[in-house]
């Protein structure tokens, strides 16, 4: 499950020295994104779910882009070359609990990832 958590904006530089008054460049959005895995609870699940947990960190991890492509239709740019940079996918709780009747296994992770805004 994958929900959004909160955005912050940072601005594209202005420069009075070289006296560029309007923004030039780009600006960057920050998005959090919580991701929760749920696995239920059973004979070897923790290997299981352990095993899950690392694929989806590792893969996550080893793609900038989060698996978006760079280039688009005709030479246009593809959803990849917004994204900026994201700082990898940290799970700092993998605890049981209660999902309804079921028992199951959660992982929560937070994932902060930079996109690009162009300036018209």
């Amino acid at each position: 499950m994958i929900t959004e958590e909160s955005f912050t904006q940072a601005p594209a530089q202005q420069d009075s020295t070289r006296s560029i008054t309007q923004a030039r460049g780009r600006n960057l959005i920050t998005r959090r994104f919580r991701l929760t895995y749920f696995y239920q609870f059973g004979a070897a699940s923790e290997n299981v779910f352990s095993t899950n947990v690392e694929l989806i960190r590792t893969v996550i991890n080893s793609n900038p882009k989060l698996g978006f492509s760079t280039t688009g239709l005709v030479g246009t740019a593809g959803q990849g070359e917004y994204v900026h940079s994201h700082d990898g996918l940290q799970i700092p709780a993998m605890l049981p609990d209660a999902f309804g009747d079921t028992i199951v296994h959660v992982a929560e992770g937070l994932l902060t990832v930079r996109v690009i805004e162009p300036l018209a």
